[in-house]
C-alpha cells in the first residue's frame, strides 16, 4: 500500500458499512520522502484523491463482503475504479476483484480464488489476469498455497505461482515458503 503524507479518514463502522477518503497533496512523497510510489507507480501529479467503502455482514454461518473505491490526481493517468466481493460459509471462501485502471497504461486486473480452512489448515488457489500490461500484452497468473497454524501467532505456508504472459517477457515459476509470527 501507499503511505503518503496527506489526510486520511475513516469512518466509523456502522452496521458493517464503512467508508474512507484521502487527499495527498504531493504524490512524489511516500512518508518516508523517498518518492517511491511516484517511482514505481508512475504518478506525476499531485491533489491525488480517493474514495472508497466496504461492507460487511453475516447472517446464519454466511458472510457477504463487498468493496469498492476509486482515486485520481491532478496531471497524471492515475485515475483507478476497483469493486471486490467475497462470499463466505463453512470454512470455505470465494473472492473475486476487478481493478481499471482508467487513465493509465497499466490495463484492467481480475482475480478471483478460493479457500478453505479446517481446524489449523488453509488451502487457498488463486488466478489473476493483467489485461494490456504495460510490458506488453496480458499476463495471466496461477498461485496455490498452504497455511498451517503452529501456535497462536505463528504461522507457516507454502506456495507456487506460475505466470504466463504475452509480449516480450516470458514465462515464469516461482515457489515460497515462509513463517509468519504476529504479536
Amino acid at each position: 500500500g501507499y503511505d503518503g503524507v496527506g489526510i486520511h479518514y475513516y469512518t466509523p463502522n456502522f452496521s458493517g458499512f464503512q467508508a474512507a477518503v484521502s487527499y495527498i497533496p504531493n504524490g512524489d512523497s511516500d512518508g518516508a520522502n523517498d518518492g517511491y510510489y511516484k517511482q514505481a507507480a508512475g504518478v506525476d501529479g499531485d491533489n491525488i484523491w480517493s474514495v472508497g467503502a466496504n461492507y460487511t455482514a453475516e447472517m446464519e454461518g454466511f458472510r457477504v463482503s463487498a468493496s469498492g473505491g476509486y482515486s485520481d490526481a491532478d496531471g497524471s493517468d492515475m485515475e483507478a475504479w476497483s469493486l471486490g466481493l467475497e462470499l463466505g460459509t463453512a470454512g470455505f471462501t470465494v473472492a473475486a476483484h476487478f481493478e481499471d485502471n482508467a487513465g493509465a497504461d497499466a490495463g484492467q486486473d481480475l482475480a478471483v480464488g478460493a479457500s478453505y480452512a479446517t481446524g489449523p489448515w488453509t488451502a487457498t488457489i488463486g488466478y489473476s489476469t493483467l489485461l494490456d500490461a504495460p510490458t506488453g500484452g496480458d499476463i495471466d497468473t496461477f498461485a496455490g498455497w498452504v497455511t498451517y497454524a503452529l501456535a497462536p501467532g505463528v504461522k507457516a505456508a507454502a506456495g507456487i505461482e506460475h505466470s504466463s504472459r504475452d509480449g516480450a517477457l516470458e514465462d515464469s515459476t516461482a515457489g515460497l515458503a515462509y513463517l509468519n509470527l504476529s504479536f
